[in-house]
């Protein structure tokens, strides 16, 4: 029986480089909660999108108002909505990465995306860039209530493969990626292009890293060996 069944992919620096303004993003989401009356201090404009919406469902769990939390959300999902889609004009396949994923279906594997973008950059980019008859299931930050590094993305992609986590494996360059993995049970592979960014995949948990996509096929034969 075969280690594993299915691959969970993170987009934006595993399969496509997309050149999004996370700084401008960061600050407009934090400009715009600062209008709605939160003290823009509680935020850190160096802090990921997905920490700076980490902190203010607490804020809000904490004042007992946790069931407001959407109506923060999804405005700020349609701030980044308008960032990435911009980006989606100027993105990149990363070399090898359609190949790759040729390669995985060739394996038997099943494969999903699993991202934090918006469902509208994804079209976008499975218009200009992707094939989604290589992806059993696609899912975006529009399909579940939070985002990676929370786990529900991946138990959303495992429910519609049909796969159990003991037989999944999520890959990604972010810790986000390796944490959303951890909670799920999942096994994780991280995808780092230099030692630094190995260093901070590792620490965040990952079970494996790489230098880049194209290294995963053969690092999945390794792992049926052994």
């Amino acid at each position: 029986m075969a280690l594993l069944e299915a691959i969970l992919l993170d987009c934006d620096g595993t399969i496509v480089e997309l050149h999004f303004d996370y700084m401008g993003a960061r600050r407009a989401i934090i400009e715009f909660l600062a209008k709605k009356g939160f003290e823009r201090t509680l935020f850190s404009d160096d802090d990921p999108i997905q920490v700076t919406l980490e902190k203010l469902k607490k804020i809000l769990e904490n004042v007992g108002q946790g069931h407001l939390f959407e109506d923060f959300f999804i405005p700020s999902k349609e701030i980044m909505d308008r960032f990435e889609i911009e980006a989606s004009e100027r993105t990149n396949l990363m070399p090898g990465a359609l190949d790759t994923i040729r390669s995985l279906k060739a394996m038997g594997l099943k494969v999903a995306l699993v991202t934090n973008a918006g469902r509208k950059a994804i079209e976008l980019l499975f218009r200009r860039l992707l094939e989604k008859s290589l992806f059993e299931a696609i899912i975006t930050r529009d399909d579940v209530k939070l985002m990676k590094p929370d786990p529900s993305p991946v138990f959303e992609a495992l429910r519609r493969l049909g796969v159990l986590a003991s037989k999944a494996a999520i890959v990604g360059d972010s810790p986000i990626d390796i944490k959303a993995g951890i909670a799920a049970g999942v096994k994780t592979v991280g995808i780092a292009p230099n030692s630094e960014r190995e260093g901070i995949l590792r620490r965040a948990g990952a079970d494996y890293v790489i230098l880049s996509l194209t290294e995963l096929p053969d690092l999945l034969a390794r792992m049926e060996e052994a």
